[in-house]
């Protein structure tokens, strides 16, 4: 059966709400690892064009897990709408493959 594993993007509200959704992802093996970066964002929300220093969290995982990460997300994440993405990994070295496999199995 061939790996199907994805990159997780997924901006937050502030660093502690992107530690508090990273930790309960890792914590059930849902996610390999996950990484913060302050960003600034402008988007459209309720007919306006808002404005938010947020963090963007990035986190490793399988495209299996994916709903069951997003209701998790939901439980936590402040946001009305959180705007979790997936990117498909199509290259990945073999050694990246254990680790990750090994991480998300529990």
């Amino acid at each position: 059966m061939q790996d199907s594993f994805i990159e997780l993007i997924l901006t937050c509200a502030n660093q502690e709400e992107a530690k508090a959704v990273a930790s309960s992802l890792l914590d059930k093996h849902l996610v390999a690892c996950a990484e913060f970066s302050n960003i600034e964002s402008r988007f459209w929300w309720k007919a306006n064009i808002e404005e938010a220093k947020e963090v963007r969290l990035t986190m490793l995982s399988s495209a299996a897990k994916f709903d069951t990460i997003y209701q998790q997300v939901k439980k936590i994440h402040s946001y009305d709408t959180p705007a979790l993405r997936a990117i498909p990994i199509s290259e990945v070295t073999e050694d990246t493959k254990t680790w990750l496999r090994e991480s998300i199995s529990g």
